[in-house]
């Protein structure tokens, strides 16, 4: 389709989802299922960049004509790659590992960026400041930037892609909950911002490694729908979600309260056997040995 047709065709997603002047959004993108603008490129690595570029400007000037002078975009800036030992992370200048819209909203003139090696967020407009400014060391609970997102109204928008597969705000809510499936782990990764080596340690609430389960709000998403607070719109076969964050909180806490392990796809009960000893006066040496086992109730 040509860039009429296929502006067209993006409208009237957020039209249908109610997207509107002066709303702050969280967004979750697959660029492989939306509506994009057929542009020639030739068979090289550089013409295909500038076509993924001219996509994403497209999608860009689409968001923000809808959204106005009075609205904000926010964008994951995930950086999964800086969790290894000895990875380094420059605030400035660290790619997006979100794929090329979100390394497209950060490389903007006047994009925020939060500081977090692994899970930092970006974003422009009137909010973006506020939001992703002077945040503390953990990736979500208190300080974080999500910790901010009901404060702003933030709506959760999701071109492409459904919110179950798209929302690590989740994550947010089962820090603050309590969640025992997962840990505050810390990370020694080096972080820059301005120049200046950025001290200390950081923080990320985690899954447990050697045990078999994983995130699934399967459940949260049909709540949703059940209480009529997801807007959907599909195109050609691909959904397009939209949700308010004060529903997302209400529901998933709900959900949690009744069962805390309603955002992962098997119920764990974690238990943990602490021993110390020390080898010497000025040493103590700490083991903690991890068991799970599958339970049939709520925990």
């Amino acid at each position: 389709m040509n860039e009429p047709e296929a502006r067209k065709a993006l409208d009237d997603i957020l039209d249908r989802l109610g997207l509107k002047s002066g709303d702050r959004i969280m967004l979750g993108i697959d660029m492989g299922r939306i509506p994009l603008p057929k542009y020639a490129a030739e068979l090289n690595r550089e013409a295909f960049r500038e076509r993924e570029h001219r996509w994403c400007r497209f999608v860009l000037n689409a968001l923000e004509a809808r959204l106005g002078s009075k609205g904000t975009l926010l964008v994951p800036s995930f950086t999964y790659s800086c969790g290894k030992p000895g990875s380094r992370f420059v605030l400035e200048t660290t790619p997006s590992e979100n794929g090329p819209f979100t390394e497209f909203i950060r490389i903007q003139p006047h994009a925020i960026r939060s500081v977090h090696p692994i899970f930092s967020v970006s974003g422009i407009g009137q909010d973006a400041n506020v939001i992703l400014q002077h945040t503390g060391r953990s990736a979500f609970g208190s300080m974080s930037p999500f910790s901010r997102f009901a404060e702003h109204g933030i709506r959760f928008l999701c071109l492409g892609v459904e919110l179950r597969n798209s929302i690590t705000y989740i994550h947010h809510l089962e820090q603050s909950y309590g969640c025992p499936h997962r840990f505050n782990k810390t990370f020694s990764t080096e972080v820059y911002a301005e120049n200046s080596r950025v001290p200390g340690e950081w923080y990320a609430y985690v899954n447990y490694r050697g045990f078999d389960y994983a995130s699934d709000i399967s459940d949260l998403q049909q709540a949703l729908r059940d209480s009529s607070d997801l807007a959907e719109a599909d195109w050609n076969g691909y959904p397009n979600h939209l949700a308010e964050v004060s529903a997302v909180d209400n529901l998933g806490y709900a959900l949690l309260k009744k069962d805390s392990s309603a955002f992962v796809n098997r119920k764990l009960v974690f238990r943990f056997d602490e021993s110390v000893t020390s080898a010497d006066k000025n040493t103590t040496v700490a083991t903690l040995v991890i068991t799970a086992t599958e339970s049939n109730s709520a925990v």
